[in-house]
């Protein structure tokens, strides 16, 4: 009796052991799937070569200080006012760097459907689409919904450029205007040449007065850095005096533009029909920001 009862337990212990050596997998743990967040992820995922280029390294390549000796505009037709904003490198140093800085663009790339007005080349695949023109500088995912697409793109400003006049009544207009300033070496002038629609506003204020103050700024809010490029806050305020010779006037028939001689006869206000002022803004001072 006792025998058998011993046997029992024993028995039931090699029904367990046979259980767990059937249960055992013998299986390869598989790698999870990462779902693409980017075209090129896409493009791996998909057995597609395909390179990104980033478009928007001229910004970055720009960041750097003029060189040695540069901190101050030249005498001749202005100087940088210092503080210790400027003196740290808070601010533009010379009208030549300050043009140059008022060209940079932020570039950016994006998959668009066509409409009756597209020419751009479509695409209605992943290795279509990585053959586009400028498809290196894609960074969102292709449809790939069976439809088609094309590279759109557009580009902004670096920096905003805020126009600031006081009219003959003391009105102060402000506008901003996707403008690159312009730079003479031989005469060490700078100058803005904003296209003004707005002729009754600021374009009055900057013909009634003669002169207009121009604020160009830079806000980086990914930065932690208070001065120097690509700081929080980068750029400079400049003085301007409008030089009439070099400006010109369309208007409304878009045909007839007045020069600068022309346009100083036409009394104390811009005339009504006035619809495209070109004003020559020449920078005589600029001041750092901060």
């Amino acid at each position: 009796m006792k025998k058998s009862m011993f046997l029992v337990p024993l028995a039931a212990l090699g029904l367990l052991a046979g259980c767990a050596e059937t249960g055992t997998s013998t299986s390869t743990p598989t790698t999870p799937t990462v779902t693409p967040t980017t075209f090129a992820q896409q493009c791996e995922a998909a057995g597609v070569e395909f390179t990104y280029v980033d478009p928007n390294t001229g910004i970055t390549e720009a960041e750097t200080k003029p060189a040695e000796g540069e901190e101050d505009c030249v005498a001749a037709t202005g100087t940088l006012e210092t503080s210790y904003t400027a003196e740290k490198g808070g601010s533009y140093y010379t009208y030549k760097y300050m043009v140059e800085r008022s060209g940079l663009k932020y570039f950016h790339y994006y998959w668009a459907e066509p409409d009756e007005k597209t020419t751009a080349a479509t695409a209605t695949t992943i290795a279509e689409a990585a053959a586009l023109d400028n498809a290196e500088y894609v960074t969102e995912l292709f449809p790939n919904d069976g439809k088609e697409y094309y590279v759109a793109s557009y580009s902004n400003s670096l920096a905003t450029k805020t126009f600031v006049a006081v009219g003959s009544e003391g009105n102060i207009q402000t506008a901003i205007y996707n403008t690159t300033a312009k730079y003479d070496e031989a005469t060490n002038v700078a100058t803005w040449m904003p296209g003004i629609t707005s002729i009754t506003g600021i374009g009055n204020a900057i013909f009634e007065s003669g002169k207009c103050n121009v604020v160009m700024y830079e806000y980086n809010p990914t930065s932690n850095d208070k001065v120097g490029p690509g700081a929080r806050n980068f750029g400079a305020r400049m003085e301007c005096v409008l030089n009439l010779e070099k400006s010109t006037l369309m208007l409304n028939d878009k045909k007839t533009t007045l020069t600068g001689a022309q346009i100083g006869k036409i009394g104390d206000k811009l005339p009504e029909n006035g619809y495209y002022f070109h004003p020559c803004l020449e920078v005589v001072k600029m001041y750092s920001l901060g």
